[in-house]
């Protein structure tokens, strides 16, 4: 299971990764269009913003956990005693895990009502929202079950979710 959710991981991390260099594509090409052409390209804006944005920072997330990016208090927790502090952290990663849960109901439900209603971008009326929504609970989803995956490491203080920022891939 460990294996399939790092191959996961790693899938999403480099679509993320396509995102941003095409992202900087657009927005490069829509500047020169902008400024030495007077020609922007319709819908550059949105469809950084709907769309990349979106497939970047959601499934850049599971990478980001992983690599120890969240923020964290180590200067109160560093200070504290083994036997308080791991309690602490068992809280602190359930509370992750149920937040985690909650975007991704809350996500799937935003989907779900663009869905319905056939939401479309302003600039680009043919184009649907919806497919820049999807990556959200794909990215939470597999966030969450990443720290599942290391809810037992938590005693050991190995959870990603309390080591400093090491990112592999």
């Amino acid at each position: 299971m460990e294996k399939f959710l790092y191959h996961c991981e790693r899938v999403l991390t480099y679509v993320a990764v396509l995102s941003i260099f095409i992202m900087m594509c657009l927005t490069t090409a829509d500047a020169i269009g902008r400024y030495f052409f007077g020609r922007p390209i319709t819908g550059a804006y949105e469809l950084t913003e709907k769309y990349f944005m979106l497939i970047t920072i959601f499934l850049g997330v599971a990478y980001a956990y992983r690599g120890g990016a969240f923020i964290r208090v180590g200067i109160l927790m560093d200070r504290m005693p083994m036997k308080v502090k791991v309690p602490i952290n068992y809280c602190g990663q359930i509370f992750s895990i149920l937040y985690g849960a909650v975007l991704v109901f809350a996500s799937i439900q935003q989907l779900v009502r663009t869905l319905r209603h056939g939401t479309t971008l302003a600039s680009l009326p043919g184009m649907p929202l919806w497919p820049g929504l999807i990556v959200i609970p794909i990215g939470l989803i597999l966030m969450c079950l990443l720290m599942l995956k290391d809810l037992p490491r938590v005693k050991e203080g190995k959870s990603a979710l309390f080591q400093d920022e090491t990112p592999t891939l």
